[in-house]
């Protein structure tokens, strides 16, 4: 019992889940930018009208934060938040810009992926308790 509980409440999986909030309020700027795009589709008067206005703004959000991955300085920032929050060693992640087409593949895979989860787990947790 007392490794369940170390694992669902333990400093590595509270670090782990503020990594992922800090992935939803990356993703936020993204998903405000799709509300404003997806809104008026939907005819909503209001700033995030819907359920469906809302996961469709999310929908659209992403790609917008897969484009923003391709600058070169998302990856070490990325990197450097694994490091902090992640416990991660030194030599198991690469440092500086994305520089081949496969490495900036990658980085755009983990920061859209670590946005997407962030944003759904923010939301989750922000929801979910009373």
């Amino acid at each position: 019992m007392t490794s369940l509980a170390t694992a669902l409440f333990g400093r590595r999986t509270r670090r782990r889940w503020i990594h992922l909030i800090l992935g939803g309020a990356l993703a936020m700027p993204y998903v405000f930018v799709g509300s404003v795009a997806v809104g008026p589709l939907f005819g909503d008067r209001t700033f995030f009208g819907s359920f469906g206005a809302q996961l469709s703004a999310f929908a659209v959000g992403l790609p917008l934060a897969a484009i923003t991955a391709l600058f070169p300085l998302t990856r070490p920032m990325s990197v450097a938040a694994v490091r902090a929050l992640c416990a991660v060693p030194d030599e198991s992640l690469a440092d500086g810009p994305a520089r081949t087409r496969a490495a900036r593949g990658r980085t755009v895979a983990w920061f859209t992926l670590h946005l997407g989860l962030g944003g759904v787990i923010s939301g989750m947790s922000l929801a979910l308790p009373p």
